[in-house]
């Protein structure tokens, strides 16, 4: 299902569908969900590659409740940067519109506002709401998670910083180029935890 799904009410109780598939062991689930999700899209980070993995686009495969998969659907959000695709020897073919970047920052913003900001801070807001969920506990196994990923230096440095990117959508849809991205930045809670 879409990771956004999860915070959708139920057809049964209403209550968001994370809290079926979480059960009793909120945690538990939440760690399995991260430690699936993170470590292939930093690993692809690391190499060049930045997938807008937001709750539409990213789906999670569930097997007896706990997640063991994700699929990515859509390409449109994808970013390319030939230097570290090279750096990983991989010549990259040649790229047209806005897949291409030479940004270190626009690579790593492109992933980390769609999945962190995004999708693990509505999940960790659902657990806390739903549970009861320490927000704290929660991001302390997040920044386990990136800890362990391969990541770039200054990409691990800017995981940690004190800001996350987060699509400013309405300023974008009243821009003169709705489809431009436009960047703001919240407070991180991963900030500390290094």
């Amino acid at each position: 299902l879409p990771l956004a799904a999860l915070a959708a009410p139920s057809p049964a109780s209403g209550r968001p569908l994370l809290t079926e598939a979480a059960g009793h062991n909120p945690v538990g689930f939440f760690a399995a969900l991260v430690r699936c999700l993170l470590p292939p899209l930093f690993a692809l980070l690391d190499l060049g590659v930045a997938l807008e993995a937001h709750g539409q686009n990213t789906l999670v495969v569930l097997r007896a409740g706990r997640p063991v998969r994700l699929l990515y659907r859509d390409i449109g959000g994808v970013r390319l940067h030939p230097g570290r695709l090279r750096r990983a020897g991989v010549e990259p073919p040649d790229l047209h519109g806005a897949l291409r970047t030479d940004d270190p920052e626009e690579l790593r913003t492109k992933l980390v506002a769609a999945v962190l900001s995004t999708v693990v801070g509505e999940l960790v807001a659902v657990l806390g709401r739903e549970y009861g969920t320490e927000p704290g506990v929660l991001w302390r196994i997040v920044a386990g998670t990136v800890r362990a990923a391969r990541l770039d230096r200054t990409d691990a440095a800017a995981l940690f910083g004190p800001y996350l990117p987060v699509k400013a959508l309405t300023a974008m849809r009243l821009a003169g180029q709705p489809l431009d991205d436009i960047w703001a930045r919240v407070p991180n809670p991963l900030a500390g935890l290094r």
